[in-house]
């Protein structure tokens, strides 16, 4: 019977070896053979209370067989608990110093600890012993990863695939390097011949059509991303959350999206953990989150709200996930902050420790799903109530997690509410902050230090590549047909990039050439300043410009939208109705291309927009931090008013003040 359930789990079918194990058991309780494996089928099965009780049941049988610790260990890294993992790693290898999976294994823990440099001294153990293993380069690669140490973990991402031609995990971890590397066309190669060796791996379809999507590369694009939603519909997590918002305008297929990525990769956490239930107190304690404290543009737009915030009413924590970046930007927040913890070298339960320790009543995650964020705290509930704000442009898929989302009238219109997991608190202007005392575009330029023509039309788009969708640059490209001499003023992007920008252009009948793409400046002054060298801005969907419109409006260039479906697709015409320029957004594609040459043609209206969007900026609700902080403060005291009156999460409207 033994064997028998041994071939089950062989072939993945651990339901069935449960069965014949536990007949075993239920015959000889301390069968040491059985319990163990009973231990790993429970483990597969996340049972994870069995586990444990199997695995105990077998040490106390035998305390010195080393695969047990392993198995075990690997059990406690499923569950993210990953400093009790190691213990038990570490006791394998005191009886087993020559074991070299436990080492690739220990390797991992210390990798999702955030300690690169223990991690890739294990793996590179694990290898030492085992030079022929192609897993331990596969693991080594994930770790220098993690580190930065691009070219090294291309290295071990080869010498895995030579070993393993058919490794699949391998060549998507290829493929991931070459992406950081900015490498695309090599990456694209990568993960197509991952799906041909496995189609159904996690994310690889939808990272294959994002790295498309940077190159520019529109061949068979709407059937494969017909295919992708397909998949993403079924539950199948082919697609990371962020890169759905770029490939999809649909609110619910972003929600689908999302939902299948949370039950895939945090599937061990499917209920809320214990928390301190928020009693009276003066003030109301709140904690941000964030991979992005530092030079990045979460932090950008909302380090005036941190120090904005009204500290007789309430106190704020913030929580990093990654380390100092030494940067002007973090040493600021970190004086905006009541309290500043650096969690970026904690596990997950010693992390929601720290975060609990400060008795929050709101924990903030500004991060959502993207990159360096840790979904899986919120899941162990840090707090009593918690908030999904500003960093993912989207619903992150759990309730159980998320009690809310912050957002306006606009993004989440009564219509798309249903799509999101999160009850829906809608501020009453924008839900995106400004910092007031950012940076200003003061610098003189001209064009002809940018490459541009002195008089004719200038449109500009400073989005990432991947934002361009070929139904938008179709319509850029009549405009551009229609509006004589007038260029297209584009984001630096890759050379094939560019290269397939421009090919793109003339298969469309316009000269390569109206396309100018903007070369990288040394400061965001000036990049601000340049600006306004453009006549208009035409945003993309089904991903807008969001922190780029901010910058934009801040500089006093004119935005030209099109708001889609999804909240990605409608924070430009978020942040243009509260800059009082409703009519800058259009609700089609025809309307789209008709204003934008309207206003081309027009130098008068042009110019009367942006002499309003001018004097605009001192009052509207779009640049004032104050009134948003307020305005994020009364959606604060009321999520907490609900919760002190025994009330659940609901659907809340922030009145304008």
């Amino acid at each position: 019977m033994f064997d028998d359930a041994v071939r089950c789990i062989q072939r993945g079918d651990f339901s069935q070896a449960r069965e014949l194990l536990l007949k075993i058991v239920a015959v000889r309780p301390r069968d040491f053979d059985a319990n163990h494996m009973l231990g790993i089928v429970f483990g597969e099965l996340q049972a994870f209370d069995r586990a444990e009780q199997s695995f105990r049941t077998a040490y106390s049988v035998d305390p010195k067989y080393p695969p047990l610790f392993k198995n075990w260990g690997m059990c406690l890294s499923r569950q993210n608990r990953f400093n009790e993992a190691i213990e038990k790693f570490n006791t394998a290898i005191s009886l087993a110093p020559n074991f070299p999976p436990v080492y690739s294994d220990r390797g991992n823990a210390f990798k999702e600890l955030g300690f690169f440099d223990e991690a890739i001294r294990d793996h590179s153990r694990a290898i030492s012993l085992a030079p022929q293993a192609f897993g331990f380069y596969h693991n080594r690669g994930n770790a220098l990863v993690e580190k930065g140490e691009y070219i090294a973990a291309l290295a071990d991402f080869d010498r895995a695939m030579q070993l393993s031609p058919q490794f699949a995990d391998a060549l998507y971890g290829r493929g991931n390097v070459l992406v950081h590397l900015k490498r695309y066309e090599e990456a694209l190669a990568a993960y197509d011949r991952v799906l041909s060796l496995n189609p159904d791996l996690d994310c690889v379809e939808g990272a294959r059509l994002h790295t498309k999507m940077h190159l520019c590369k529109w061949d068979n694009l709407e059937r494969e991303i017909d295919h992708l939603k397909s998949a993403v519909r079924a539950g199948k997590a082919n697609c990371a959350p962020f890169v759905m918002l770029s490939l999809s305008d649909s609110a619910e297929d972003q929600l689908h999206c999302a939902k299948a990525w949370v039950s895939v990769k945090h599937p061990v956490a499917t209920a809320p953990g214990p928390f301190v239930s928020i009693g009276a107190r003066e003030k109301i304690r709140v904690g941000y989150v964030s991979p992005d404290f530092g030079q990045h543009a979460v932090s950008y737009l909302a380090a005036g709200v941190f120090e904005k915030h009204d500290k007789d009413r309430f106190e704020i924590f913030g929580f990093s996930l990654a380390q100092d970046d030494k940067s002007a930007l973090r040493q600021r927040l970190q004086r905006s902050f009541d309290g500043f913890f650096d969690l970026h070298r904690k596990n997950d339960g010693d992390a929601v420790e720290r975060i609990r320790a400060a008795q929050l009543d709101i924990v903030v995650d500004l991060g959502g799903h993207t990159q360096g964020a840790r979904p899986s705290l919120f899941f162990l509930r840090p707090a009593a109530i918690a908030v999904n704000f500003l960093g993912f442009a989207g619903t992150l898929g759990s309730r159980a997690a998320w009690d809310y989302i912050i957002a306006d009238r606009t993004v989440i219109p009564d219509e798309t509410r249903q799509f999101f997991e999160e009850k829906v608190v809608r501020l009453p202007h924008t839900f995106m902050p400004r910092d007031d005392r950012g940076e200003r575009a003061d610098q003189a330029t001209v064009r002809a230090d940018y490459g541009l023509p002195e008089e004719a039309v200038v449109f500009c788009c400073f989005n990432n590549a991947y934002k361009i969708d070929p139904g938008i640059f179709d319509r850029w490209m009549n405009i551009l047909r229609k509006v004589d001499g007038s260029v297209l003023w584009l984001s630096d992007a890759p050379e094939p990039a560019k290269a397939n920008l421009r090919r793109e252009a003339g298969a469309r009948g316009i000269d390569p050439a109206r396309l100018i793409f903007a070369r990288r400046v040394p400061s965001s002054s000036e990049h601000l300043a340049r600006h306004r060298l453009a006549d208009l801005f035409l945003d993309t969907l089904p991903y807008n410009a969001h922190t780029t419109t901010s910058d934009a409006l801040w500089a006093g260039l004119p935005v030209l939208t099109l708001a889609g479906d999804g909240f990605a697709g409608r924070v430009a015409a978020s942040l243009l109705e509260a800059a009082g320029l409703p009519d800058l957004v259009t609700r089609s594609r025809d309307a789209y291309e008709i204003a934008a040459v309207d206003l081309a043609l027009n130098a008068g209206k042009r110019h009367a927009i942006r002499d309003r969007l001018q004097s605009n900026h001192s009052m509207m609700p779009v640049f004032d931090t104050e009134r948003h902080t307020r305005s994020l403060e009364a959606a604060y005291e009321a999520m907490v008013r609900r919760h002190q009156a025994g009330q659940p999460p609901d659907h809340i409207d922030v009145q304008s003040s």
